[in-house]
């Protein structure tokens, strides 16, 4: 039996078969390919996260991508939280550190992804917004 929750604007679902690493994908062709980016950072699409789960299989990764794709024109963003759970998120690239920060502070976002760190960069909303590690 499929058991999803909503938690305000996030669903939590318990019911995808598999797993997915950490990291960002693209989709072409019905092809999910993870992009394995140096240089730049990524930031999240949505306030919050769009969606929280315990497995992500495959098929429905791909569906993702594509909606991720064609709504946002953004890609497949996959993080782990503290609880475990993936948080499955349209995220967009950015080259400028000062451009991902402006999109992220306008939507709220928790933190930003330094691709050449391969880390998070967090934004202190209580200390006037600015970036921390």
């Amino acid at each position: 039996m499929m058991h999803c929750e909503p938690i305000g604007t996030i669903i939590r679902c318990q019911h995808f078969p598999c797993n997915m690493r950490d990291g960002t994908y693209t989709i072409e062709a019905n092809t999910l390919t993870r992009i394995e980016n140096t240089d730049g950072y990524y930031v999240g699409m949505v306030q919050n996260t769009y969606l929280k789960t315990q497995k992500m299989d495959e098929f429905r990764a791909k569906i993702y991508a594509r909606l991720f794709k064609t709504q946002f024109d953004a890609y497949l963003g996959v993080w782990t939280d503290k609880e475990g759970l993936l948080n499955i998120d349209p995220s967009k690239h950015y080259d400028d550190l000062f451009e991902a920060y402006m999109v992220a502070k306008s939507l709220n976002q928790y933190s930003i992804w330094d691709c050449e760190a391969n880390d998070e960069l967090v934004i202190d909303y209580e200390n006037g917004g600015f970036i921390v590690k």
